[in-house]
C-alpha cells in the first residue's frame, strides 16, 4: 500500500482497538509498529484487573475480526490480530532518562504476555491467556492447550484459549477435551482421537498443532 493509505488504515484500526482498552479501564502504554501494549491495575488500582483485561481482549478480538471483514468487502486485505494476556507482578513507574521518560510496566510479566501473543501463530488461534490470568476468571469457558516454555523463561506456563458459550458447548470442544485429556494421561488412543478430530474439523488450529506434535514424536 501507499504509505499515506497504510497510515490511515492503521490509525483507524488502532483507534478502534484502543477504544476497547479504554472502555474496560485499561492504560495504553505504547504502540510498537502495529502492536498495542496495554496494562490494567495501574495507575489506578483495579481489584478485578484480570477480568477486565480478559474482557478487553475478547472485545478487541471481536472488533478486529469485524474490521477485517469490513475491509475485505471494500477490497482491502488486513492481517490477523493476535492477542496475549498474562497476569503477574510487574514494576510500574516512570522509566527512561532524566530528560525523557515513559510510564510503563517492566518485567517478566510483560515479556510473557508478548510471548503468548506470538504463540497464537503456532496454535492457529487469535487469543491466548495464561493460567495466571485464568485463575481469576473461573467463570470464563476455556480450552486447555498445554504447558509451554516460552522464550526467556525456564519453567512452563499453562496456556488456554477463552471460548464463547456457543463454542464451549460445541461438538468440537467436547471431542477436543476428551482427546486432550487422553493425551495428557498418555493413553495410546489419543492419536486416533486427534486424527478423527482433524478429519472432521480440519480448520481447527489446536487440533492440528497437537496432531503434528504427536506425529513428530514430540509427545507419546
Amino acid at each position: 500500500m501507499e504509505p499515506a493509505d497504510l497510515a490511515n488504515l492503521l490509525n483507524e484500526y488502532l483507534d478502534g482497538a484502543c477504544k476497547e482498552v479504554f472502555r474496560f479501564g485499561g492504560t495504553v502504554n505504547q504502540f510498537t509498529g502495529d502492536a498495542i501494549y496495554a496494562m490494567f491495575n495501574a495507575p489506578r488500582e483495579q481489584p478485578d484487573h484480570a477480568r477486565r483485561a480478559l474482557n478487553c481482549a475478547i472485545a478487541i478480538d471481536n472488533f478486529s475480526q469485524a474490521f477485517v471483514k469490513e475491509k475485505a468487502a471494500a477490497g482491502v486485505e488486513f492481517g490477523k490480530t493476535r492477542i496475549g494476556v498474562h497476569t503477574a507482578l510487574a514494576s510500574v513507574g516512570n522509566f527512561g532518562s532524566r530528560d525523557r521518560f515513559e510510564y510503563k510496566a517492566l518485567g517478566d510479566a510483560v515479556n510473557t504476555a508478548s510471548r503468548l501473543e506470538g504463540l497464537n501463530k503456532y496454535f492457529g488461534t487469535h487469543l491466548l491467556i495464561s493460567g495466571g490470568c485464568a485463575q481469576y476468571c473461573t467463570d470464563q469457558p476455556m480450552r486447555p492447550l498445554g504447558h509451554v516454555v516460552v522464550k526467556g523463561r525456564e519453567h512452563p506456563i499453562e496456556v488456554m484459549e477463552p471460548l464463547s458459550d456457543e463454542r464451549d458447548k460445541s461438538e468440537l470442544m467436547a471431542r477436543y477435551r476428551a482427546a486432550f485429556e487422553a493425551l495428557d494421561r498418555g493413553e495410546p488412543g489419543a492419536k486416533g482421537m486427534f486424527e478423527a478430530l482433524h478429519r472432521d474439523f480440519p480448520d481447527d488450529g489446536p487440533t492440528a498443532f497437537h496432531l503434528e506434535r504427536i506425529n513428530a514424536g514430540q509427545i507419546t
